[in-house]
């Protein structure tokens, strides 16, 4: 039922101490039930309406009510790509949700570069074609993954476009951008999966 979870999103707000927008209250509303349904979510906002404080809402509220499979014994069930110049203010957010040590940023050099390799994924080369395989770790297999300022995705031979696409069946995504649906839309992992 919408109401009911319009009022847990509005009560997770309140303990937060955050101060949204209804319109901000609706999107994480309706971000909740979607994720519900379905694999993934696409928020496209202008710049500077809070895309952050939609979405952190709307992941605490399924944690909540442990509608997130965790798919790992990772300690960090959710693993949000963002750029670096964002992370602190992301942490920010992440901590006023009481969620630190549930989601882990990390930058999209991170991503998919040595820390993601580490981490996530392994790559193997094609056999016959001049790019990569990458295959995603099960031990620390996220529970979502959340792809901020998702246009970066549009090149379909990027390793970190690659890699999105790679991303196991089951695995929830969230796709932010402020740019507008045409330059998203470019980005065909945004509607893959």
């Amino acid at each position: 039922n919408t109401n009911i979870v319009q009022e847990a999103i509005e009560k997770i707000v309140s303990n937060a101490g955050a101060r949204t927008m209804p319109f901000q209250i609706k999107a994480a509303t309706d971000a909740a039930i979607k994720l519900q349904q379905k694999q993934g979510i696409l928020l496209q906002a202008h710049a500077g309406l809070g895309k952050t404080f939609i979405v952190m809402p709307a992941i605490k509220y399924l944690l909540q009510n442990e509608l997130l499979e965790l798919k790992s014994d990772w300690p960090m069930p959710i693993l949000w790509v963002t750029p670096a110049a964002v992370i602190p203010q992301t942490t920010e957010v992440i901590h006023q949700f009481g969620l630190l040590g549930t989601i882990f940023p990390i930058s999209y050099a991170g991503f998919r570069g040595k820390m993601g390799e580490k981490i996530y994924w392994d790559k193997t080369k094609h056999p016959w074609n001049n790019t990569y395989l990458y295959e995603w770790k099960a031990v620390a297999m996220p529970s979502m993954v959340v792809f901020d300022e998702c246009q970066g995705l549009k090149n379909d031979t990027s390793s970190q476009t690659q890699l999105s696409w790679s991303i196991p069946a089951g695995i929830k995504r969230i796709f932010i951008s402020a740019t507008p649906y045409q330059k998203v839309s470019e980005a065909r992992s945004v509607v893959l999966g």
